[in-house]
């Protein structure tokens, strides 16, 4: 027992000091250039040193429910920082997008053959530290653009040509220090903008597309103690996108804090604090994990993961997930056991860095462990891969420079079993209640991963609402519409994803 603690807190330990390391470097606005190989230098040693103490320490083996085969993409993206699983090519097989922080510090994709065989295509090499990435149809062309954060420079984004073939375009008067970037529309003008976090100064800011692809820097009031993940979601339930932010902390007591930034659909924000418990809280997102139609709080942080309840009116109270999993880097949820809840998945920077949490459907939670061999995962993205109607985990492997994803093996089923469990193959949108009155659902079927545009316009075609615009795995998923503040009439909801047809259903609103 002490042998598997002592290498625990080794690699733990390796991975505090090199971001000590990386906050210093961004809080001192210290020279860049020979940063990349003094810190791959730094980090060979640490792994001398690991390599002579593994010899000596049994590996710890814990089984899940689920099996899981491991699948290796690359070993040899240095630095890598993040990974997610796109469709970017639209040929109904999922690829993966990967930023790298240190050199080469590219952004690269994986083309998926169709049998999960995947092949290196460079988007761009440039020397700004890649941190994050995130996809989206930015120019309206009904293909996939790709977006980054650099801590180096402005935010950047590459235009698809519908080949693949990227063109750069970076943000002009744009903040450095960028750690996470996130794509909506903030002022329902009909144009996606950015929003980002500066990992230095505190700064949470969103630029405004004014329509042409120029973008207008907007700093939100209210700072967060170096801020690490940014999401855009409609919190409130409002119909329009809030922002929620984690941050590590710097001074006690503030050692750590969540907020979120309430909009007013016209770009105008409110700050409001959701926790300053979580020490050193780094990967945050906003799903309703409780099914009770409230958009609930996960978060990462220096211990363990909590998620925050959603109780009503955005009061949050807090529910521990894990205090145990030291340095979690990241987290993400799916339902991954095909029971109809939704589960909770990690990584971190300790010696078992891969867990997952079943939810027994009221939110109490049984931890599983997955891929122990592989330490510091720093990104976590989850998604049907291989296409056969499960949830596949993807993470990205700072210390192995390794993208690896691991094969969900709790249901192989054959195409006719699939076509009976999946009847449609093609993009479907339904509502029920239908005619209604004030509320109905939308539900979404998704033949594959991908973005997906959903609005509402009324019957002379104007647009009414955006009711998401958003990154979403294979599969069905239903969206409120609230009709309340709305006159009597017909109201068409409109689907589009990239490069397929555009769908819309013809409801009717009663009153």
């Amino acid at each position: 027992m002490f042998s598997v603690c002592f290498k625990q807190d080794l690699l733990y330990w390796k991975f505090r000091v090199v971001t000590t390391i990386l906050r210093y470097l961004l809080d001192n606005q210290t020279d860049y250039i020979n940063f990349p190989e003094k810190m791959k230098n730094f980090s060979a040693l640490f792994n001398t040193g690991l390599i002579i103490f593994a010899s000596f320490v049994a590996p710890i083996c814990v089984h899940a429910q689920i099996q899981f085969n491991e699948h290796v993409v690359t070993d040899e993206f240095d630095g890598v920082y993040d990974a997610i699983m796109i469709d970017l090519d639209q040929d109904t097989d999922i690829d993966i997008l990967g930023a790298a922080l240190l050199y080469p510090q590219q952004v690269s994709w994986w083309e998926n053959d169709g049998n999960q065989s995947f092949t290196q295509y460079t988007i761009s090499i440039a020397e700004q530290h890649y941190s994050d990435v995130d996809v989206v149809d930015l120019d309206g062309d009904n293909d996939i653009d790709v977006v980054a954060a650099p801590l180096l420079g402005s935010l950047v984004w590459w235009k698809n040509d519908g080949n693949q073939d990227f063109s750069e375009h970076f943000i002009e008067n744009g903040d450095d220090g960028n750690l996470s970037v996130s794509v909506a529309d903030m002022n329902d003008d009909e144009y996606l903008d950015f929003i980002s976090v500066n990992y230095g100064d505190g700064r949470v800011v969103w630029y405004e597309n004014d329509g042409n692809m120029n973008f207008n820097l907007n700093v939100l009031n209210g700072e967060i103690p170096h801020p690490r993940d940014v999401e855009t979601v409609d919190l409130d339930n409002d119909g329009d996108f809030d922002i929620l932010v984690s941050g590590e902390g710097s001074t006690p007591p503030n050692w750590g804090e969540i907020k979120w930034w309430e909009n007013d659909s016209q770009g105008n924000f409110t700050m409001h604090l959701v926790s300053d418990s979580l020490f050193n809280a780094r990967s945050v997102i906003g799903f309703d994990l409780n099914n009770d139609n409230f958009i609930d709080i996960i978060a990462a942080g220096e211990f363990g993961i909590s998620w925050w309840e959603n109780i009503n009116n955005q009061q949050f109270t807090e529910h521990i997930v894990t205090d145990s999993l030291l340095y979690a880097m990241s987290v993400d949820v799916a339902d991954l056991n095909n029971d109809q809840f939704i589960d909770i998945i990690g990584t971190s920077g300790s010696l078992i860095s891969h867990r997952w949490w079943e939810n027994d459907g009221n939110e109490n939670f049984t931890e599983y462990t997955f891929g122990e061999e592989h330490p510091y995962g720093v990104s976590i993205n989850v998604g049907d891969l291989d296409s056969d109607r499960d949830i596949d985990i993807l993470v990205s492997l700072y210390s192995e420079d390794s993208i690896i994803w691991w094969e969900n093996t709790s249901t192989n089923y054959t195409k006719e079993q699939d076509k009976k469990r999946f009847p449609t193959s093609h993009l479907t949108i339904n509502a029920y209640p239908n005619p209604f009155n004030t509320f109905t659902t939308i539900t979404v079927n998704m033949p594959i991963g991908n973005l997906l545009n959903l609005k509402v316009f009324d019957d002379q075609g104007r647009f009414v609402t955006k009711l998401t615009n958003d990154l979403y795995g294979q599969g069905t998923i239903e969206f409120g519409f609230d009709a309340n503040n709305l006159s009597s009439g017909t109201y068409f909801v409109e689907a589009k994803i990239p490069g397929m047809q555009i769908i819309t259903r013809k409801t009717v609103l009663i009153k």
